[in-house]
């Protein structure tokens, strides 16, 4: 791998990684689009899976990951889905920033530590966030100079703080909508 990734794919179109069990280190992706990791088994020290820098358009489905700083990176990343993973014991279950039009749906995201957050939200428009799970953790959400982005349908269980915003900057939000039709 290449730096803390096990598995790591540069400018890589239409590759499916499914079912592999990665132990210590994650899988990242960098100017990679149209990629899809499905079902994999990630316990890791450091971040589980991250898409960087114009890694658009993937999908990231059906993935178990525990540990590491971030369980889900998305940075400068646009047009992904990540849905139904279950995300924890990281310091961030999920985090989109400087990203845009990403939909986090239906993931279980469950005890961020070390006064953690189970979602943040920082720098990115346009996300939906629907169906997710986000139990035990410090921070529910939190959203930090975020625009026009729809967050309903979620559970949020026996966290410390259930949502943190930062209102300077964040704007737009539109909370507990009903689900576009």
């Amino acid at each position: 791998g290449f730096g803390n990734y096990c598995i790591y794919l540069y400018a890589k179109v239409g590759v499916t990684i499914r079912n592999v069990k990665v132990r210590g280190c994650g899988i990242g992706l960098v100017y990679s689009g149209g990629n899809s990791l499905i079902n994999n088994d990630i316990q890791t020290w450091t971040h589980g899976i991250d898409l960087y820098i114009y890694s658009n358009g993937n999908t990231i489905r059906g993935n178990s990951i525990y540990g590491g700083p971030h369980g889900i990176w998305l940075r400068f990343a646009h047009n992904n889905n990540v849905e139904d993973n279950i995300v924890s014991n990281a310091s961030i279950g999920i985090v989109s920033a400087y990203s845009s039009n990403n939909v986090i749906s239906d993931n279980r995201i469950l005890n961020s530590r070390y006064y953690g957050y189970g979602l943040v939200i920082s720098q990115s428009s346009y996300t939906r966030i629907a169906g997710n799970t986000i139990a035990d953790n410090y921070f529910g959400i939190e959203m930090d100079n975020a625009r026009y982005n729809q967050i309903y349908g979620n559970k949020f269980i026996n966290n410390l703080t259930q949502t943190d915003i930062y209102v300077d900057g964040s704007y737009g939000n539109i909370f507990n909508a009903e689900a576009p039709t």
